[in-house]
């Protein structure tokens, strides 16, 4: 009797100790394996690391059970890297992308950080990469119905006008009036140039809404030179416009305001006094060639009237009494002109 009860214990040990050889050498094993004999009775429990493939055949006498973990994410939220985003209080910032990961931080509020990188899928989790407070690190965005989580609406990028009519990338606009040309889309931002009333600017970016202001990136022309600049440039506000479309070939011509009421032999001058020179140039035509710039108080005597209406201004035929030169100036617009009168 004794006998008989050592060699099933005899047997059981080596059928345990063949299972766990094969375990162990099979390529597709891992300890993620779950597995129970019909001869011990009793199963024998790893440690879950990694997906599973079965690596035996269950028998009748060799039964085989096997486990494979979650893997997988839900569908990351729809963040874009360079964008911010709230976190919420309680979430941990980790070196990698993993919940193994060494902790580098812990938000214990609400805070505010900007997307480096990201979505990676790591532990059933989508994790992002996050800058600006301390060191960056990873986050887990969380599960649908309890993200930790939330895209950040900056308040200055709402509450702008609809952006203006007839503007597009990769077209052109014409400056009303002294327009200043920033690094970024900000009034408070570095001034790179101003562009001259009447110059042209090409489109290269936008709109964006900053601070209740529709602003484009453009390119022009540094000064008066011909060195070429880019930067961003305000649109202006109805009824007050720095910027204005270019009419297209064919396209309906832009109205101009009711002309002053001078007359030929009316005495007017250049009005400057935002440091910006008039133009004067050879025909009633912002493109036309450069005669020359006038500072404020330059006085001229009215040549022809009524002027020519173009590209929505109104343009006159000049003489600028100091050098005789004669020439075309644009009157500009009702708010912001860019003569005034000195002798009717």
């Amino acid at each position: 009797m004794r006998q008989n009860v050592f060699r099933s214990f005899i047997s059981g040990v080596a059928a345990l100790a063949l299972l766990t050889a094969l375990a162990l050498t099979s390529p597709d094993a891992t300890r993620a394996q779950i597995f129970q004999t019909a001869t011990l009775g009793t199963p024998i429990v790893g440690t879950p690391i990694a997906t599973l493939t079965p690596f035996l055949t269950p028998t009748a006498t060799l039964p085989l059970l096997l486990v494979t973990p979650a893997t997988g994410c839900a569908a990351p939220l729809a963040l874009t890297v360079g964008s911010q985003i709230i976190v919420d209080g309680g979430l941990n910032v980790r070196y990698t992308p993993s919940v193994s990961g060494v902790l580098l931080n812990y938000f214990a509020d609400e805070k505010l950080v900007r997307l480096i990188d990201g979505p990676v899928c790591a532990n059933g989790y989508n994790w992002w990469r996050v800058a600006g407070i301390g060191e960056p690190g990873w986050i887990i965005e969380g599960t649908p119905g309890r993200y930790f989580i939330q895209t950040y609406i900056d308040p200055d990028t709402v509450n702008c006008f609809p952006p203006r009519a007839g503007i597009a990338v990769g077209g052109q606009v014409r400056a009303v009036t002294g327009s200043r040309v920033r690094d970024a889309a900000d009034l408070g931002a570095f001034v790179i140039t101003v562009a001259q009333p009447g110059s042209l600017l090409t489109i290269l970016e936008g709109p964006r809404c900053f601070d209740g202001l529709i602003w484009w990136r453009v390119r022009t022309n540094f000064a008066v030179t011909s060195a070429v600049v880019e930067g961003w440039i305000g649109e202006g506000y109805p009824g007050e416009y720095w910027i204005e479309p270019v009419t297209a070939a064919g396209a309906t011509p832009l109205p101009c305001a009711r002309p002053l009421g001078w007359s030929v032999g009316t005495r007017g001058a250049a009005v400057a006094r935002d440091g910006v020179p008039r133009r004067l140039r050879a025909a009633p035509d912002a493109n036309a060639a450069l005669l020359l710039e006038l500072i404020d108080g330059v006085a001229f005597e009215v040549l022809a009237a009524p002027p020519t209406c173009a590209g929505g201004y109104n343009w006159w035929s000049v003489r600028i009494l100091t050098t005789g030169i004669t020439g075309w100036i644009a009157e500009g617009t009702p708010g912001r002109y860019n003569v005034e009168t000195v002798v009717r």
